[in-house]
């Protein structure tokens, strides 16, 4: 018996050592992948930095530390980051996938001139994660926030109980200079508005759930955000949404569209709205003053003529609204609803 545990703790010392010679062989790949890593991106226009950084987290796994992370990119939007620190870990039973969190506060800028934007965010958990292909690229970003603040511009700010954004590049198997494409998913519930919208003000500063899925496609690209829109409306670009979804007040909106811009910059697409609670919503702007009482009594009872039972929001009455944006006017119904004007992007 005696033999059998001494036999029993050998293999279990050399299984240790090999196991922390595997680990410290590794730990200075990682190093070296994140300082090539670092290389790269700089010769694509982003600069990665920090203050300090540790590896750490034998024998479970690795776990990267790294103080006062930034990033900065030169691209159209010129945007620049920055946190109080970044953990990430890599699990040695998928080393395609690193997950991380963001203790502390996270600042971002986007854009120059008139079009600058900063923020402050603060989360009480900010989780997100990275998955790589088999060629090392990105396949996908993910972030889960909860308990989340946002500041814009030093004006009151926004909150909300959960956000989570999935953003993952979709490379065509024979692309082609036009075909750059990037799936977006976000959802945000309970968010709480600085002040509402000021047309829909009685809808209230609590919007209890806010969906949206899809993709953009083509290259955006140039040496400012003038340049890069113009460059993508050339190549054919536009937005797909392909699933909308926000609960507001007494409000249920869902729908879908295409989006773009033509010659003048001007909105272009189609798509589809599907409205539930209209009836009360457009009660509760005639009782706050915001439209005609006559007038949101013939357009209850339209609504109501066009409206159908949708299982998709409980059976509740529903109206399909189709809209379509060209040559300077959004219809609703093919009838002109109102001009649209070229956008600013300088």
């Amino acid at each position: 018996m005696r033999k059998i545990l001494w036999i029993a703790g050998g293999v279990g010392v050399v299984a240790v050592a090999l196991w922390t010679g595997v680990w410290l062989y590794a730990a200075r790949q990682i190093e070296t992948r994140l300082a090539q890593w670092q290389q790269d991106q700089a010769a694509a226009g982003v600069t990665l930095d920090w203050q300090a950084g540790t590896l750490k987290g034998w024998p479970f796994g690795w776990r990267l530390e790294l103080e006062r992370p930034q990033a900065a990119g030169a691209g159209p939007a010129g945007w620049r980051w920055s946190g109080d620190r970044l953990v990430a870990r890599l699990d040695p039973r998928d080393l395609a996938h690193v997950a991380f969190r963001l203790p502390g506060e996270t600042k971002l800028n986007l854009g120059s001139g008139d079009l600058a934007v900063a923020a402050d965010l603060r989360a009480g958990s900010p989780l997100g994660s990275l998955r790589f292909d088999d060629q090392g690229r990105i396949a996908e970003l993910k972030l889960e926030f909860e308990t989340v603040e946002l500041q814009v511009g030093g004006n009151a700010p926004w909150s909300a109980r959960r956000v989570a954004a999935t953003l993952a590049p979709h490379r065509p198997d024979a692309p082609t200079p036009s075909s750059d494409m990037l799936d977006v998913k976000a959802s945000i519930d309970a968010l709480r508005l600085p002040e509402p919208v000021a047309a829909v003000a009685v809808l209230g500063r609590d919007i209890k759930r806010f969906d949206i899925a899809g993709r953009l496609e083509g290259p955006v690209r140039g040496a400012s955000l003038a340049q890069a829109l113009l460059a993508w409306r050339d190549a054919g670009g536009a937005v797909q949404v392909t699933a909308l979804a926000v609960e507001w007040g007494n409000l249920r909106l869902n729908g879908d569209a295409t989006l773009a811009l033509d010659e003048q910059n001007r909105p272009l697409g189609a798509g589809t709205l599907r409205i539930a609670g209209a009836g009360e919503t457009l009660d509760a702007l005639a009782q706050s003053g915001t439209i005609d009482v006559r007038n949101a009594a013939l357009l209850k009872i339209a609504l109501a003529f066009l409206a159908r039972n949708d299982p998709n929001n409980g059976g509740a009455p529903t109206v399909q609204i189709p809209f379509a944006a060209q040559d300077g006017a959004l219809s609703v119904h093919r009838f002109r609803l109102l001009s649209l004007r070229p956008l600013a992007f300088e």
